[in-house]
């Protein structure tokens, strides 16, 4: 499957213009890189802290670190992108949000003299630190995209990209779990974080060889005493009031429902997998490995599925999918029914990743993409702001295991919804 997989990118390729092909190898093995740091610190970094003694609404702030940031940078960023080539945006943001996950690699080395208590701390204060630089980083890199890809090669790409993430994600998790599961606690965490961080810098590596043939000079002239103005100006701008008019503000209203459903449950999931289901790393790395295979089988098909399914119906549809991940987690006894959930939720997951950027730029009119895409973070992180501090919270009112089945209703609510009304 991967060979054949491989083959269909080398021939797509073929059918692309010669002056796309050099930027999409590039963005192939970005993401590849990215499936790296994705399968080993992304993946076992809350499960670390959750081994630290760290409890669901710990986890949960952990999780929101990057929505509160966001909600207070998105429009600024926005409003910097605007007067900002998006190329130089991608590079100098990548850099400042990448060099943290180094400061993670820290935290196992120097177990012995930092208390569990105060690396949960540091934990959140790190994720705190570099979202700053990642908001900036999420909303210059979908502007990046738009500009390198054009329309009619979009969800192609974006589904080869998919591919590609689970596949490296599969095979970085199994690897994690190997070195988890042989070197001796917490010092394997190091190897990890710090496979995760090469990963970083690879990746960072192959976004600064991309140049977008698309408004590569869309930035101003950057005279520092001109800058802040037309910051000032832009962001000005982006609080004009027929942003929302248009499909753009059922989009923006759909999809902050969307993040809210997907992020009520997710600091639940490492609390119950290592308190409640007594999971050891190696079974939460195959789990990983399962979640991200899925992902890429259902990647591969998303070309096909979105030529035959309007891109709303796709994002709705997934969702409901995920609904089935928190049911078998909840009914789950152990390893073989925790297994099935990932291999649910990474279909699930292979169609709402490709389908909601497709949705999203469906309904952003050609000019102005910046400050749309700012106000999609914008709602985007609050809305998952939301879900990762409240979820936990009704966690432990009325238990783990209710509320996942709470969580799964409203998944599946909102996906019909999407499908329905998008």
């Amino acid at each position: 499957m991967v060979i054949k997989f491989v083959k269909s990118i080398f021939r797509f390729s073929h059918s692309v213009p010669v002056e796309h092909r050099k930027n999409f190898w590039n963005l192939y093995l970005d993401i590849g890189w990215y499936g790296v740091l994705n399968g080993t610190t992304i993946a076992f970094l809350s499960i670390y802290a959750a081994r630290m003694g760290a409890s669901a609404g710990q986890l949960g702030l952990i999780s929101a670190a990057p929505a509160i940031i966001s909600l207070f940078v998105a429009l600024p960023a926005g409003a910097w992108l605007k007067v900002q080539s998006t190329r130089k945006a991608v590079v100098w943001s990548t850099i400042s949000f990448r060099v943290f996950y180094l400061l993670i690699i820290l935290l196992p080395i120097l177990n012995g003299l930092i208390s569990s208590r105060l690396q949960v701390g540091m934990i959140t204060g790190i994720i705190f630190l570099m979202s700053i630089p990642g908001t900036a980083l999420s909303i210059s890199f979908n502007a990046f995209f738009g500009e390198t890809v054009p329309q009619e090669w979009r969800g192609s790409v974006l589904g080869i990209r998919n591919a590609i993430f689970a596949i490296v994600t599969t095979l970085s998790a199994l690897l994690a779990g190997w070195l988890l599961d042989s070197v001796v606690f917490p010092f394997g965490y190091a190897y990890v974080f710090g496979l995760g961080f090469l990963g970083a810098v690879m990746s960072s590596v192959h976004l600064f060889s991309i140049h977008p043939p698309l408004n590569q000079e869309n930035a101003t002239n950057r005279q520092e005493p001109k800058l802040l103005k037309q910051i000032f100006l832009t962001l000005k701008h982006q609080l004009r009031p027929n942003i929302f008019e248009g499909p753009f503000r059922t989009t923006i209203i759909l999809l902050f429902l969307f993040h809210l459903a997907q992020y009520l449950p997710i600091p639940i999931f490492p609390i119950y997998s290592v308190n409640v289901l007594k999971l050891n790393d190696q079974v939460i790395s195959l789990g990983t490995a399962i979640f991200n295979l899925a992902l890429f089988l259902g990647s591969t098909q998303f070309s096909r599925l979105i030529r035959r399914f309007r891109s709303p119906v796709m994002t709705g549809a997934g969702m409901m999918i995920l609904a089935i991940f928190p049911v078998l987690l909840a009914i789950s006894r152990g390893a073989p029914m925790y297994l099935l959930a990932h291999v649910i939720g990474g279909l699930g997951w292979s169609i709402c990743a490709s389908s909601i950027y497709t949705y999203l730029y469906e309904s952003i009119p050609d000019q102005d993409k910046s400050i749309h895409l700012a106000w999609f973070n914008l709602g985007s992180n609050a809305a998952i702001l939301l879900g990762s501090l409240i979820g936990p919270l009704i966690g432990e009112l009325i238990g783990l295991q209710p509320v996942l089945f709470l969580y799964a209703i409203i998944r599946a609510a909102v996906g019909y919804t999407i499908a329905r009304k998008g």
